[in-house]
């Protein structure tokens, strides 16, 4: 008799356990997923909506400082809108950078990473 209720406990606490661990990653993603990629630098390949949800700006003040209209189904990579103006990417970048840091006072500007001599050699 006591062999059925040993197994009972077993089964009950291994099923506790599991519920508890599906928990804890559960919230740990929906936390991660909120907080969206903060702090990653702005490349060349990403959308005004995609940075101004990376740094918690409303894409219609990117888009306004870019000049455009701000359309959220907008989702050219900001080389093809530096192309498109006849501008260098990197003076997009700054112009996006300076109106992040205007309209977000919390917003720390990443560290550009320094080139390699191998990488900047042709």
């Amino acid at each position: 008799m006591e062999r059925p209720r040993l197994s009972l406990i077993i089964l009950a606490l291994g099923f506790i356990i599991s519920l508890a661990l599906v928990v804890i990653f559960t919230i740990r993603g929906l936390h991660a997923v909120s907080r969206g990629p903060v702090g990653e630098p702005i490349r060349p390949w990403m959308s005004v909506p995609y940075i101004a949800h990376s740094y918690r700006v409303p894409p219609r003040v990117l888009f306004q400082a870019l000049g455009l209209p701000g359309d959220r189904r907008d989702w050219r990579p900001i080389a093809t809108i530096a192309r498109e103006q006849n501008r260098p990417v990197q003076d997009v970048i700054q112009i996006l950078y300076r109106t992040v840091l205007e309209n977000n006072p919390a917003f720390i500007p990443p560290t550009p990473a320094i080139p390699r001599p191998s990488e900047t050699a042709p």
